[in-house]
């Protein structure tokens, strides 16, 4: 369950959210080309995949694209600080326990 993490790696936010500036352009398209973009931006999300998107479709995936990489971001540095943190308390208990033995060790 303990997964080590890895400072240089993206992590991939748990989900993947629509923000109401995001709904506002694909209401403004048809469903056809706000499908391609939904898909697009679902194959970013779980893959990384630069769709071949061109003109304003590519334009309005890159507005998907920013909320993802920003998601993302924010998930890593989420997951970074949980990180350091778990391993400051480690360490805190291992000094904890040291002394502890160190003690029983004087009292025994």
């Amino acid at each position: 369950m303990s997964e080590e993490f890895n400072e240089t790696e993206m992590k991939i936010a748990p989900s993947l959210s629509i923000y109401p500036q995001d709904c506002d352009m694909l209401y403004s398209l048809d469903d056809e080309t706000a499908g391609k973009i939904i898909k697009a931006a679902i194959g970013y999300y779980f893959a990384g995949e630069i769709p071949d998107l061109v003109g304003a479709d590519f334009a309005i995936f890159s507005c998907f694209k920013k909320s993802i990489d920003i998601s993302n971001s924010k998930y890593t540095e989420l997951c970074l600080s949980k990180s350091r943190a778990a391993k400051r308390m480690h360490e805190i208990q291992k000094e904890q326990a040291e002394k502890a033995k160190k003690y029983d060790e004087m009292q025994g």
